[in-house]
């Protein structure tokens, strides 16, 4: 506690719609590297957690580059959205630049006409999440939202139609085809999982809270499943 920090991996498992989902709580600091790598051979896949007022420090660029070496699937989820100063777009473009054009939004933080972060909008279902009354509240975007979806949702389909490859598709969305939900949240696994596609997320800080049950939908449905990770090898001290 005295650090403020995470010194050693720590394992907190929860249960999802049904899936068990297990999350490594890995050291943030440089020094403690080493239990870094030991959470990557047993992970499925990283969340990068970023503060939406600190940007992307050097420790996060090497931590970055230690799962891009293994080919880890990696999501980025830009917390404290609600707070001060917070700057999603801004953090968005500055994670694009260092970790390259495979990052794009899957939601975006929907703001009240008090200028307060009262939600999120999710890009793939076109619809706002809102968290500003007593109950989770899923609603169609308002009016002056619909541009920006429309623009947002094109970038983010036209990424992860071209990182799963999923050249059909690609035709039939060219031809204007209407491409179901299902279909789009199947290939965003498939993205995600080829390790070239990186999901960006929106979360407020505590006790506001909201965008956690966005973020367990996209574990349980967007990340790839611990039977698409090919198993580590293990070798014995005399060498077989």
């Amino acid at each position: 506690m005295r650090q403020q920090r995470s010194i050693g991996l720590a394992l907190a498992p929860l249960l999802a719609d049904g899936v068990k989902v297990n999350l490594i709580d890995t050291p943030g600091y440089a020094d403690f590297v080493g239990d870094v790598r030991a959470g990557l051979r047993a992970a499925d896949a990283a969340l990068f957690v970023i503060g939406a007022t600190d940007g992307v420090d050097g420790a996060t660029q090497l931590l970055w580059e230690e799962c891009a070496a293994v080919g880890m699937p990696r999501a980025v989820v830009v917390t404290k959205v609600d707070k001060d100063r917070a700057d999603f777009d801004e953090v968005v473009a500055i994670c694009q630049r260092v970790f390259g054009d495979g990052v794009l939004p899957l939601y975006l933080p929907m703001h009240a006409d008090d200028g307060r972060t009262a939600g999120v909008i999710g890009l793939l279902s076109q619809q706002i999440v809102d968290y500003s009354g007593p109950v989770r509240v899923t609603r169609p975007p308002d009016a002056e939202h619909l541009p920006l979806v429309e623009n947002a949702r094109a970038s983010l389909i036209e990424g992860i139609i071209a990182e799963s490859e999923d050249e059909t598709l690609m035709d039939r969305y060219l031809e204007g085809a209407d491409i179901d939900l299902d279909t789009l949240i199947t290939d965003l696994e498939k993205a995600v999982a080829r390790g070239s596609f990186y999901p960006v997320l929106a979360a407020a800080s505590s006790p506001a809270g909201f965008g956690m049950a966005e973020l367990l939908e996209v574990i349980v449905r967007g990340f790839p499943s611990p039977l698409e990770h090919p198993l580590p090898a293990v070798t014995s001290p005399e060498g077989s």
